[in-house]
């Protein structure tokens, strides 16, 4: 989702929006894994409460 809206406003012409989308976006995962790698046990139960 994040990617789609980097490239709606690259090809719209807002360069400066899409690079801001993009370091959000990447920000956000690198948290994300962050996280799962310092808190392996937490992670793995909450991907089975989503199953």
């Amino acid at each position: 989702m994040v990617y789609g809206f980097t490239v709606y406003y690259t090809f719209t012409g807002q360069m400066m929006v899409a690079m801001y989308w993009m370091a959000g976006g990447m920000f956000l995962q690198a948290t994300m894994d962050l996280l799962v790698s310092l808190f392996p046990s937490w992670a793995k139960k909450l991907m089975e409460n989503r199953m």
